[in-house]
């Protein structure tokens, strides 16, 4: 972590020692909260988290070099408290079913020689109709396409860093609540390629769509433009 972003979390958690100024102050103090809990977490040597094996690799380094627009886009983007809304709500319900939320998983691989810790926060896991299951919480200002291809893919990882038998993509959207079950895991040689991919930074971006929704895109040479692009 930078020592500028240090000094902007430094600010930001500065504001929390006083009485909140109003009801939005408290939500955006819990999402200032929640985001320090998951980015503090230390990591001995390489360490990669699982919903960067799953977007563009270019962006693994970009996050790591402008580490202030990854806080910018964390706490003051609408979408972002949005969706840490909803999650809580569904993963309050979850719990009062037995699962474990926020579970932390991890898997070690070498990796061309050099040993790379995989690490991930599972949205819900637990037993589910007799099934280890793991369950991922998404929403989605569209309707269509759905599940999406990396939501997908990031539920597979996670079903083999815990050694899930199912997984269950659960889709909030303005029209729907639906889901999803995942019957396969992703195999051990293919997690081993999305690593390498991704330290190689090989793949920029993984889907036509991203530079449109990156928060990096006006940074990276690898930048695509597509007027097809639609609402994700």
């Amino acid at each position: 972590m930078t020592d500028v972003l240090q000094k902007l979390i430094e600010a930001e958690k500065s504001r929390l020692e006083g009485s909140p100024e109003s009801l939005s102050d408290i939500i955006y103090r819990w999402n200032l909260m929640d985001f320090l809990e998951y980015a503090n977490r230390p990591c001995n040597g390489l360490c990669v988290a699982v919903s960067e094996l799953v977007y563009c690799s270019n962006k693994y380094y970009l996050r790591r070099k402008y580490p202030e627009l990854v806080l910018a886009e964390n706490l003051y983007a609408s979408w972002a408290v949005y969706g840490r809304l909803i999650h809580r709500g569904l993963q309050g319900l979850l719990r009062e079913h037995g699962f474990e939320t926020e579970a932390e998983v991890s898997k070690k691989l070498f990796i061309e020689g050099l040993l790379v810790t995989i690490n991930g926060r599972i949205d819900a896991l637990g037993l589910w109709r007799g099934l280890r299951t793991a369950i991922e919480i998404k929403s989605s200002r569209s309707n269509s396409e759905l599940p999406r291809q990396q939501h997908v893919l990031q539920l597979r990882i996670y079903m083999n860093l815990a050694k899930a038998s199912q997984g269950i993509l659960i889709y909030v959207t303005p029209d729907r609540v639906t889901e999803y079950t995942i019957a396969e895991p992703i195999s051990d040689p293919e997690l081993k390629i999305l690593v390498q991919e991704t330290i190689n930074n090989t793949r920029h971006p993984r889907y036509d769509w991203e530079c449109s929704y990156c928060s990096f895109s006006t940074l990276c040479p690898y930048k695509k433009t597509m007027n097809s692009y639609r609402k994700r």
